[in-house]
């Protein structure tokens, strides 16, 4: 994996998520890797929606993923998908979309199968499943503009810790910062500051500088930043 961008499967449980907010769920996943797989496991509940979702985000939406079942039938087929895809794909981690508690302990065998675990889920999410991930985003709402915007400073100060335990070159990986705010600051996420991901508060903070390097988002301090850091020092 390393010089590149992390290889995802992402698998979502259509009966725990809104299609709604799938746009939320791809922002975030963009700044931690590449979603190479895309399935999404659900009943015939909101079938309309699932299958506009599907063809927008690139979704498989085959009979296997969009179907009619019992109540457990969803559960069942996405730890069913992962546990495939896992043995057969090269696939460096897993990006559950759910709330539910009941993918707890999938995302423990997943990583004790040596694969990264980001989770996605919104406030309902328990801690097990949220600490069961090496990163976990709330979506779902958005947060009001005051809190958007308050202690962006902090963010800034997360971040540039970040960048000094992680930077390669001259430059940061993002998704390996993430995992590394995961660690040193585990109450930390960008949605606290009005972000769907890494990528998007970086962006927003004004004081580094993005590129795309061999399929992988990384970032550095702007030498205006460092400028103003030295001036104050």
């Amino acid at each position: 994996m390393a010089g590149r961008s992390p290889k995802l499967a992402v698998l979502i449980d259509g009966d725990n998520i809104s299609p709604d907010i799938m746009g939320q769920v791809f922002a975030g996943i963009a700044g931690l890797g590449h979603a190479a797989i895309r399935n999404v496991y659900g009943s015939q509940a909101d079938r309309k929606k699932w299958l506009d979702a599907a063809t927008r985000f690139a979704l498989s939406q085959g009979r296997r993923h969009l179907h009619a079942g019992g109540p457990n039938a969803t559960d069942i087929e996405m730890v069913i998908g992962a546990m495939d895809i896992m043995a057969s794909d090269d696939i460096d981690g897993f990006c559950l979309v759910s709330s539910d508690s009941d993918f707890t302990s999938l995302a423990i065998r997943l990583r004790e199968g040596g694969k990264l675990v980001f989770g996605f889920g919104d406030k309902r999410a328990p801690d097990s499943l949220r600490r069961a991930c090496d990163i976990f985003q709330l979506i779902g709402e958005e947060p009001p503009a005051a809190k958007q915007t308050q202690n962006l400073k902090h963010a800034e100060s997360v971040l540039a810790q970040a960048f000094d335990a992680c930077a390669v070159d001259g430059w940061a990986s993002l998704s390996r910062a993430m995992q590394y705010i995961k660690t040193s600051h585990p109450d930390f996420t960008p949605t606290q500051y009005g972000c769907a991901g890494i990528k998007k508060l970086v962006a927003k903070c004004g004081t580094f500088d993005l590129q795309r390097s061999n399929s992988n988002d990384v970032f550095r301090p702007s030498k205006a930043a460092l400028s103003l850091k030295l001036v104050k020092a």
